[in-house]
């Protein structure tokens, strides 16, 4: 008996071919390595990593106590070359200083994003099972929740 849709076959190569070429990384994967590059044009042009230890330092100053979260009132510009919207940044002053850190995220329906400064040996204060995490260099991460949009 004939097919009536003789092109069925070809669309499971169609499909196929297309996912070998996009489909290979989730989306949140694609963003945070993305992210880390625009992130490296920053700290190019605007010494982007010598900002957050600079915020971590001031907070260390402050507060000699341990732990502390605390917020950044205002960003510089350039954080927007990073993401273009709104952001929020936090100083994490952490048990030990080797892990004391800049956050800075942006929050939407599409999940949280964004980027960790701290000094070489830093590890991310977020939890690995809901973030994926791009290293940059040592101490500077990219980060994004764990869902694909």
């Amino acid at each position: 008996m004939k097919s009536v849709f003789p092109f069925l076959p070809w669309i499971g190569v169609a499909v196929s071919l297309c996912c070998a070429e996009g489909c290979g990384k989730p989306g949140y994967i694609k963003f945070a390595e993305d992210m880390c590059k625009k992130l490296g044009a920053a700290d190019q042009n605007h010494d982007a990593i010598k900002w957050g230890i600079e915020q971590i330092r001031s907070q260390q100053d402050a507060s000699p106590n341990r732990p502390i979260t605390n917020s950044i009132s205002s960003l510089p510009e350039w954080v927007k070359e990073v993401y273009s919207d709104s952001a929020s940044g936090t100083v994490i002053t952490a048990p030990t200083p080797q892990n004391d850190q800049v956050i800075v995220a942006w929050f939407s329906g599409r999940g949280v994003w964004g980027f960790i400064i701290g000094n070489s040996n830093c590890a991310p204060a977020l939890p690995e099972d809901l973030f994926y995490f791009c290293r940059c260099k040592p101490g500077v991460f990219t980060f994004h929740s764990r869902t694909d949009y």
